[in-house]
This record gives structure tokens, sequence and C-alpha cells, in this order.
């Protein structure tokens, strides 16, 4: 058996995919009840069948078939059964890997790991090919995309601490991966369209979920305000995620007063920016509800024939500090979405 100690930044899903084994298989030898909540330090055993770096070469048992809910993302489903992001996509015919539908039936092939189909369709090894960084993304998901591991794609581009990458920068894929990257849209705020970017910052928010604002506003994965109490954090993760999206060019920490129009409040800095007010049955992922009579901020996740799921920075935390968690609409929400 190998032992992991958590480091600030991991899921069980980033453990996962960077020891080829499923998170299923981690909870379970663990006993970890809520695969949400691992904490730093804690050490996880990993099964020797499952070391880094030896990803499954048999060929597996028949095909099988999930049924997407809410949260998922085809990373976190590749990575559960270990296989890949393209192998899935291909499999289902997927022309966009970040847009899945809560209640969708995928087939997930019977084998998993590196060794793939062959041909064009699958996620073949390559001796080259590289990845440009773009918006949400962890090496974790570039990893599982690719057919490959974290502490590959470290040791290969020099990565000495691998929660750290930036929008932009070039990942070498030598030794694994498909040599021609999905192409999910255009980096930060380079262009696209308002639907891809509010996706994007949905992915952006989702990749974060169980972390504590008082962490995040450390690590600068997203650019939020390190001053702000860490129980009053809504606004400021909200602004750092759309701004990491590219789906806006400032920072607010202030929410209260939307609903009567403060200068400084976020949705009346978002409305003289063009954002537009919809209703519930029109909210998309990446859109902004301002919930609680105005007095709290969080982003749509998803939006299942109006049953919208948020995500945001949400007083969960047994001293009263903010966590990132899913959330649901409340006390007069009404949503914004790009104009």
């Amino acid at each position: 058996m190998a032992t992991y100690t958590v480091k600030s930044g991991d899921t069980l899903s980033k453990i996962a995919s960077q020891y080829r084994t499923t998170v299923d298989k981690l909870a379970s030898t663990n006993g970890i009840s809520n695969p949400n909540r691992i904490n730093v330090g804690q050490k996880i055993t990993v099964p020797d069948s499952y070391s880094a770096g030896s990803a499954k070469s048999s060929g597996g048992s028949a095909p099988k078939t999930y049924t997407v809910k809410s949260g998922d993302t085809l990373s976190k489903i590749a990575a559960k059964y270990g296989t890949t992001v393209n192998a899935i996509a291909s499999k289902n015919g997927i022309s966009n890997p970040n847009r899945i539908s809560v209640g969708q039936k995928l087939t997930i092939s019977g084998s998993g790991g590196t060794s793939g189909s062959s041909g064009a369709s699958g996620t073949k090894p390559s001796s080259g090919g590289t990845y440009r960084v773009r918006a949400g993304d962890t090496l974790s998901s570039i990893a599982s995309r690719h057919g490959t591991t974290v502490s590959k794609l470290a040791s290969i581009n020099g990565i000495s601490n691998p929660n750290r990458i930036s929008v932009g920068q070039v990942i070498k894929l030598s030794g694994g991966g498909s040599s021609a990257p999905v192409n999910n849209g255009p980096v930060g705020g380079t262009g696209g369209s308002a639907s891809v970017k509010g996706q994007r910052a949905a992915d952006i928010a989702h990749s974060l979920l169980g972390r504590n604002a008082s962490e995040l506003k450390r690590a600068g994965v997203i650019p939020m305000d390190p001053n702000v109490p860490n129980n009053v954090c809504c606004a400021n993760f909200v602004s750092a995620v759309l701004r990491k999206a590219g789906l806006i060019d400032f920072h607010t920490n202030l929410v209260t007063g939307s609903n009567s129009g403060v200068r400084n409040a976020l949705g009346t800095m978002l409305k003289a920016r063009g954002w537009k007010v919809v209703p519930a049955s029109q909210a998309r992922p990446g859109d902004v509800a301002i919930v609680n009579n105005g007095r709290h901020v969080e982003l749509v996740h998803s939006n299942k024939n109006g049953k919208v799921t948020l995500i945001g920075s949400n007083n969960v935390n047994s001293d009263g500090s903010q966590r990132i968690s899913y959330g649901s609409p409340y006390g007069n929400a009404w949503f914004l979405t790009p104009g």
C-alpha cells in the first residue's frame, strides 16, 4: 500500500487521477463517507494495485452506463472510472466536453487507463504535443484529459507545485495523451461567447468546491481580495471567478445594495455593463444569482428545467466562516446574465 498526504488544493478526484485509481476506491479503502471532505495533512492509503504512474492495462470489463448527476464534470467521471475525458467524449459523440447535462446517459468503455484506442477517435499515447492552460484548468484535469499523470506532467515541465499553473502557460504532454488538445474555447478575456465564458465560470467555481474562503484568498488560484473577512466573501468569490473566466474586468466585495442600485454593489455594476435580469427558467451556468433579499450572491452551476443549483462562498463552517459549496435560490432570488 502507498500512502499519500493531502496537500492544500487537493481533492479526492485529483488524487485518484494522480494514482490512476477511482474516487470510490480511495473512499472505500480509507473509510471516507463524503468524498468532498478531505483535510490537509490527512493520510490517504492507495491500494498496491493503483500505484502512481501504473495505469491499468488490461482489457477491462464490459462497457458501463453512467447517469450524469448535478455537479458532475466529464473530468470527474473520467477520474472515477479510470479513463480519460477524450475517451468518454469520443464514445458518446460529445463535441464539447464542458457541456454535459444532468440525467444524460454516458457509456463508459470497459478499458480504462492509457491503454485506450489507437484510432484517431481515442486518446492515444504520443511522444509530443503541448497544451495551453485555460481558465479553470488544473494539472489534474489536464492529466486526465490527456491520459497521463500529474506527477509526469510536473516532471516534464519542471513544475515544483502542481497546484500552481497559470492561464496561458504551455504544458508539454510528452509521454501521454492526445497531441491535439480538445479546444474548449479561448482563454480568459480573449474573446468567445458569453455562454462559453459562463460555462467556464461555472467550471471554475465547481473546481473549487470544498475549499475554504480563507485558503483561497491566500492561494491565488482566483484573484480574491485577501483583506476581506472570511465570513463575508460571497461577492469577493463571485467577482474573482467572473474575472478569471473573462466575463468582467472589475472586482467588488459588495453585494448588499444590489436590489436598490447602490453604485458599488455587484448587481448594480453588472447591470451598468449590460447584464440583463432573467427569470430562473432562463438562468444559465455562470450567471449571477442575487439571493437572500439582496444580501448574498452565488453563481449558477446548473439549471434543470427551472431547478437551479448554485455554487458560492457560503457560511457553512462551524465557526461561521465561509466555504465553497452548493446552494439554492432563496429570499426573492433574481438572476443576471451577460447582455
